[in-house]
């Protein structure tokens, strides 16, 4: 993991506490529990990858990774 995205506060374990929350949104997003996993999957790498500049609304830019992710999987 990169020093910026441990400096903006978004680490593993910081996104891994919203990973319920994910997959309930990806299960929404592609009706299938599986492919659900795989959004999820991907949306933590590319979290991970690009953290976001600002971390006082973790939960919404991740909403939308989740959604973005789940629209390039279509």
């Amino acid at each position: 993991m990169n020093e910026m995205s441990q400096g903006m506060g978004t680490t593993a374990d910081s996104l891994l506490a919203h990973a319920d929350w994910m997959r309930a949104r990806a299960v929404r997003r592609v009706r299938d529990p599986d492919r659900a996993d795989d959004v999820v999957q991907q949306s933590f790498v590319a979290a991970l990858e690009r953290p976001p500049r600002h971390a006082e609304n973790v939960r919404g830019w991740l909403g939308r990774v989740v959604t973005n992710r789940a629209r390039q999987m279509g």
